[in-house]
């Protein structure tokens, strides 16, 4: 299962969350304690000026599963800037 919302921030902006759900149906001898779900949750934030001299992305995302304390965490942060703008002819 998953469920994933965006919204648009700004002229062209948007932020987004979603969730993803692997959950084990049955009780299958091959498959372990530790396999039995895997979630993930996450955010994105796109940034994009009106402008478009400032654009960037954004992005936190986390897994869990049974057993794991090990983080599963993935993040980024990105940033640019260009105020050059383009003779129109």
């Amino acid at each position: 299962m998953m469920i994933a919302l965006q919204r648009k921030i700004g002229a062209r902006s948007n932020i987004g969350a979603f969730w993803v759900n692997r959950q084990v149906v049955g009780d299958e001898d091959y498959i372990t304690p530790d396999e039995n779900y895997n979630r993930v949750l996450g955010m994105d934030y796109n940034l994009a000026s009106a402008d478009n001299i400032r654009n960037g992305k954004f992005y936190l995302h986390k897994s869990f599963q049974p057993n794991d304390s090990k983080g599963n965490l993935s993040s980024q942060a990105t940033v640019t800037y260009n105020p050059v703008t383009l003779a129109h002819y």
